[in-house]
């Protein structure tokens, strides 16, 4: 009888064990900003991570990379991508020069987020001015 009861101890702490594991697994994906120097590290992982579970995503991007060219463009890729199923916020801090002119830059914004917007619906669009340097700030600060 014992070994019976000593058994089932064993089985129910494996199913707790098991359960534990379910319900905390894709807690990283669903908590934690995935953020990325640049959009072309996004392709890197497209196939790799479970970025179906990922609900946030944090990259940096030239206005030029931002641009819907040929198919084999990294912005293209990323926002035609079906893995992308959970994703709620996507916040993009364009590198422009420091040449251009504030109106430029608020129209570059614009532009970006209209274009995120249309193929990422009912999605939060951050478009947001900034360096490389302060997104490596922000992403430690994480």
């Amino acid at each position: 009888m014992a070994k019976l009861e000593e058994r089932r101890a064993r089985w129910n702490l494996l199913r707790v064990c098991r359960q534990v594991y379910v319900e905390t697994a894709m807690m990283a994906y669903t908590t934690i900003p995935f953020c990325f120097i640049s959009i072309n590290d996004i392709r890197r992982y497209l196939k790799t991570l479970r970025l179906q579970h990922v609900h946030t995503i944090h990259f940096g991007a030239l206005p030029s990379q931002m641009t819907m060219g040929p198919l084999d463009n990294a912005c293209a890729r990323f926002l035609r991508a079906n893995t992308l199923r959970a994703l709620q916020k996507v916040k993009i801090t364009l590198h422009m020069l420091i040449s251009m002119h504030p109106a430029e830059k608020v129209a570059e914004l614009a532009s970006v987020k209209l274009m995120v917007e249309a193929y990422l619906p009912g999605k939060e669009i951050e478009v947001c001015e900034g360096t490389q340097g302060e997104n490596l700030r922000y992403w430690k600060e994480l």
